[in-house]
């Protein structure tokens, strides 16, 4: 049987992960979330735009009492390659003693990650973690360890499910691989 195809901007890309699996995978991860932090009241701070879709069904699915927040991270300098400079844009509320998830579509070269971590410090928080999507331990560059992982890929490129391919395919229901040519 043949895979479910989709062009985005002149590349075919082939369906990886169903949205059923994903969304699964999230209420998984939710109700691990809710048993951890029950009766602390965390504060979620989404990496926009890529960790949209997957925070919004996280956060209702957690379905505790928290607040989230979202902050711009970037650390992309073409369309598939990571780079070492990651700029931010964090207008966050006081988090001092708050326990804090960031909510991130993928965690690849770590760079991104390394540098809110470190910003998330000035803000003295009571604990930070990190809940991502997709993993590819494989491109990590530092070391960053998330704690909420929906699943380890290999460094593969994907996109769909707020992840994209020069802006584009962030709509698409399902993840998505380039198809070998």
């Amino acid at each position: 049987m043949e895979k479910e195809k989709v062009v985005i901007d002149g590349r075919i890309f082939e369906k990886y992960i169903s949205e059923d699996c994903i969304i699964k995978r999230v209420k998984e991860l939710a109700l691990q979330i809710r048993s951890d932090y029950a009766d602390s009241n965390p504060v979620f701070v989404v990496i926009a735009n890529g960790a949209m879709p997957f925070a919004t069904d996280l956060i209702l699915h957690t379905n505790i009492e928290s607040e989230y927040h979202c902050v711009k991270a970037s650390s992309y300098y073409n369309n598939m390659e990571s780079s070492c400079e990651v700029e931010l844009f964090m207008p966050l509320p006081d988090l001092t003693g708050r326990d804090v998830l960031i909510v991130e579509d993928i965690v690849d070269s770590g760079y991104t990650m390394q540098a809110l971590l470190k910003k998330m410090r000035e803000y003295h928080p009571n604990s930070v973690e990190i809940v991502t999507l997709f993993s590819k331990p494989e491109a990590r560059k530092v070391e960053v360890n998330p704690k909420y992982i929906g699943f380890v890929v290999k460094s593969i490129f994907i996109v769909g499910y707020g992840l994209d391919f020069a802006q584009k395919g962030r709509y698409l229901k399902d993840i998505y691989i380039l198809a070998e040519e």
